[in-house]
């Protein structure tokens, strides 16, 4: 469904006198108030919108869903767009030593506590957090598209005159530098670390060293050790250094970075070097979300009992493929990983055997963490179903790379009963899949019955030539393609049917050139087909 978050995109819509349901997301909508009140929108959404209560009613009444803030709440319940921490900590005073306490932050914290926490005393108090944090997780998703992001982990407690600390901010600026979207949980420590590295991207080593020497990390005297986020200065100390160091649109632009922070700990205020700030209401689902969109990696800085959490449910992801791919895993602090905390001796011992076993490294070199996310390629460690699994191996082995298309749909279960010596059924169970994938990848072509089905003799062999019919000698040896073909035909116990007549042009972009047919593989009696192309 179209998302339509400007006022716009949303007038365009209205002159298409075939218009599709759409979510639209804009708060104002009286300047095409007359346009809404005289038309009809089956299906369609309105989030957040603010509707006066006739014009409500009558968009309900021609078949759309309303769903408008709820006024008596701090928070809007539906944004098209993440927080930035201007409007977080809007009316923030430097002058005034509690002037967080009347930030928009700190409010949405106190009135959390008053609506009970993270278990609300009110269901439209609970539903009202849902929607707002359903809303964070879908800005997050339209932010992260297409980038390589890398998040960094880590405890609270680091302060910043520390090594450690300038050592994670270097990581980040490095990989900032390099095209990479950082990512943290958006609180103090290494988190805040994380922001800054980003932040500094655009500036010069010594204006970074400068800044992790000077005001911004002396602590009051007799500050506890390790609790410098509950010094009364933190924030200001932070907010003093971003002051001293603008950044330009462009430059926000090109070295953004996401924090990911939680009301439940709401007491830290976010880090204030994030461009874009993603802070939800519910704990779990903003941990497993940020272990989720790290595509390229997670580095593991020291922490306690969050950040050994963190490791076990980023290894948990990689293990069983949840995500369709396998990404690297670093702990960082060799001593720390192997003794203070040690983690590693039972991460070593569960990745025996395992794909995930050669994306995971210890490291004390800044360097090092560099380098071994700049190395990976996600395409060489794709996991989960074994569709993934097998086109991972073709990828590693042949070196085929991103322009190189596969794509597959599976069934998630076969009958029992079936026989695959009956070419009929066979046949059946192919169209119904050619028509899912097809409905998965280009929804509006009307999908036509594949052509006959041809059972391969020879599994391995017909892989191969499949494979050739749109690589050519540029990019992949024939030779070398039936020689791994054979290998994990034979390994995987694959059988193998082609559509040759099949029409492969609708699974791709129009600049990719499409394989000749299509490609069923048989696992047992589980049935996947496959589409291949080329991006030249």
């Amino acid at each position: 469904m179209q998302q339509l978050s400007e006022l716009h995109d949303v007038m365009t819509w209205l002159r298409d006198p075939g218009r599709p349901p759409a979510a639209v997301e804009v708060t104002d909508l009286e300047p095409v108030h007359g346009q809404l009140a005289a038309g009809r929108f089956p299906g369609s959404l309105f989030l957040g919108c603010e509707l006066p209560p006739t014009l409500a009613a009558h968009l309900v009444a021609t078949g759309a869903t309303v769903i408008p803030h709820v006024p008596d709440r701090l928070f809007r319940t539906h944004r098209s767009e993440l927080y930035t921490p201007e409007e977080l900590f809007r009316g923030f005073d430097a002058d005034d030593p509690d002037s967080h306490l009347h930030t928009l932050d700190h409010r949405v914290y106190e009135q959390y506590l008053d609506d009970g926490g993270p278990v609300p005393w009110n269901i439209a108090v609970s539903l009202a957090r849902r929607l707002h944090d359903h809303a964070i997780t879908d800005a997050i998703q339209e932010m992260v598209a297409g980038r390589e992001v890398v998040a960094i982990m880590g405890g609270h407690s680091l302060e910043r005159r520390e090594a450690r600390y300038a050592e994670v901010a270097y990581i980040a600026r490095t990989l900032t530098r390099d095209g990479y979207l950082l990512a943290s949980g958006g609180g103090p420590g290494a988190m805040e670390a994380t922001h800054l590295g980003a932040w500094f991207a655009g500036r010069s080593d010594a204006e970074l060293e400068a800044a992790l020497s000077g005001p911004f990390v002396e602590r009051p005297e007799g500050s506890k050790p390790n609790t410098e986020y509950a010094d009364p200065d933190w924030l200001h100390r932070a907010m003093a250094l971003r002051a001293a160091t603008p950044a330009s649109e462009g430059d926000l632009r090109k070295h953004a970075s996401l924090g990911v922070p939680t009301w439940l700990y709401g007491h830290e205020p976010p880090a204030c070097f994030a461009s874009h700030i993603a802070k939800y209401f519910a704990n779990s689902v903003r941990e497993d979300g940020l272990l989720t969109l790290a595509n390229h990696g997670v580095v593991f800085s020291p922490g306690s009992a969050g950040t050994i959490q963190e490791i076990f449910q980023d290894l948990t992801q990689n293990h069983y493929g949840t995500l369709g791919v396998i990404s690297p895993m670093i702990l960082f602090g060799k001593d720390y990983w192997t003794h203070t905390k040690p983690v590693w001796p039972l991460l070593e011992e569960l990745a025996k055997g395992q794909a995930w076993g050669e994306l995971l490294h210890l490291a004390d070199d800044p360097d090092e963490v560099v380098e071994a996310i700049k190395s990976y390629e996600p395409l060489h460690h794709l996991g989960g179903s074994p569709d993934r699994r097998l086109e991972s191996a073709l990828r590693r082995v042949l070196n085929l790379r991103g322009n190189v298309h596969l794509r597959h749909v599976a069934e998630p279960a076969a009958p029992v009963t079936r026989d695959l010596g009956d070419g009929q059924a066979v046949h059946q169970a192919v169209t119904h899949l050619v028509h899912r994938g097809l409905r998965r990848v280009a929804p509006l072509v009307a999908p036509e019955v594949p052509g006959p089905l041809r059972r391969e003799a020879a599994p391995g062999d017909a892989l191969a030539h499949w494979l050739t019919s749109f690589l050519d000698d540029d990019w992949l040896h024939p030779g070398q393609a039936r020689e791994t073909a054979r290998a994990l035909a034979e390994a995987q116990q694959l059988a193998v049917w082609s559509l040759p007549e099949a029409d492969v042009w609708p699974w791709f972009e129009e600049a990719v050139v499409p394989s000749r047919g299509l490609l069923v593989i048989a696992r047992g009696k589980k049935l996947s087909v496959w589409a291949g192309g080329l991006a030249d």
